[in-house]
C-alpha cells in the first residue's frame, strides 16, 4: 500500500482465545490539518477504536496494540501505542471465519475508490438465522461507527482509502457503514506478519 507524505495507515492488532492467529483492521489517514507525529497518530487512533467500537466486541478478544506508520513509505515514521483492553461483550464470538463487512463509503467510482474492513469479534446473538444482523444491533453499531469516525475527523486524522499505485492519490472516505448480512473470510485469509489480514 502507497502511503504518501501527509497521510498515514493504521494497523489494530487483535488476540484471543478464539483468534489463534490473531486479526487485523487496516485504516489510512490523512494528516495534513495538525501534522501529527507517529505517536500521537497511533494515541487518537487508538483511543477511537477503544471508545467506540470496542465496547461491541467480545471480551475474549483483545486490542493488542495500535501501530500508525506515516508517509512515505521508505522514510515515514511509525509508532507503536499500546492497549490491552478486551471487549465489553461476554458473549460467544462469531466463529474466527466469520466478520462484519464494514464498507469504507466515498464519492468516488471504480473498484480502487471503494474499501471496506472486516470487523473482528462481534456477538454472535446479534446475528439472526438467516445470517443477518438484528436490525437494532445493526443500528447500534453504524451508531458506534459513526462515533470513531468522527472521533478521528476531530483529531484531525481524515479516513481515506489508500491505493498500490503511485499516481493514484488516496480517496477521501465519507463513511464507514456495517452491511446487514455478515460475511465469510475464507477466500480472504491469508498471513500478514503471522496474522490474519481483515482488511480488503
Amino acid at each position: 500500500m502507497i502511503i504518501p507524505e501527509g497521510y498515514a495507515q493504521i494497523n489494530y492488532i487483535f488476540s484471543g482465545a478464539n483468534f489463534s492467529r490473531g486479526a487485523q483492521v487496516t485504516l489510512g489517514l490523512q494528516n495534513t490539518i495538525s501534522d501529527l507525529n507517529a505517536g500521537a497518530v497511533a494515541t487518537a487512533a487508538a483511543t477511537a477504536w477503544e471508545n467506540n467500537l470496542l465496547p461491541l466486541q467480545v471480551d475474549s478478544l483483545t486490542l493488542v496494540e495500535v501501530r500508525a506508520k506515516l508517509g512515505p513509505n521508505e522514510t515515514g515514521p511509525e509508532a507503536t501505542e499500546p492497549v490491552g483492553v478486551a471487549g465489553g461483550e461476554s458473549d460467544t464470538p462469531l466463529p474466527p471465519n466469520v466478520a462484519t463487512l464494514v464498507k469504507k463509503v466515498t464519492d468516488q467510482g471504480g473498484r480502487k475508490n471503494r474499501g471496506r474492513f472486516f470487523l473482528p469479534g462481534m456477538s454472535e446473538l446479534a446475528i439472526l438465522n438467516d445470517g443477518n444482523y438484528d436490525p437494532a444491533i445493526l443500528a447500534t453499531l453504524n451508531a458506534a461507527l459513526g462515533d470513531f469516525y468522527a472521533d478521528l475527523v476531530a483529531a484531525d486524522l481524515e479516513p481515506v482509502v489508500l491505493h498500490t499505485d503511485i499516481l493514484d492519490s488516496p480517496t477521501d472516505i465519507n463513511a464507514l457503514v456495517a452491511q446487514s448480512k455478515v460475511a465469510t473470510q475464507k477466500r480472504r485469509l491469508r498471513k500478514v506478519g503471522g496474522r490474519r489480514n481483515v482488511e480488503d
